[in-house]
């Protein structure tokens, strides 16, 4: 004599799961703009033309990929 169960629904990662592994990868996706925010701010105590300037370097920054410096 056989005993039947109910099949089991497989069970896969949960939101909470998911969340804890998007949080790490969202905040390294914002530092970089809060540095350029920060560097705005600081120079914009010098002049205008500096400030052009770094707004300049940053926008050519976000063009040119940055290289993987992680092995």
């Amino acid at each position: 004599m056989t005993v039947r169960t109910a099949p089991v629904a497989p069970t896969g990662p949960s939101a909470r799961h998911a969340f804890a592994l998007a949080r790490p990868m969202a905040i390294k996706a914002i530092f970089p703009y809060g540095t350029i925010v920060i560097n705005g701010h600081l120079v914009s105590f010098l002049e205008e033309v500096a400030l052009a300037a770094m707004g300049l370097a940053a926008a050519l920054a976000g063009i040119v990929p940055a290289p993987n410096l992680t092995t």
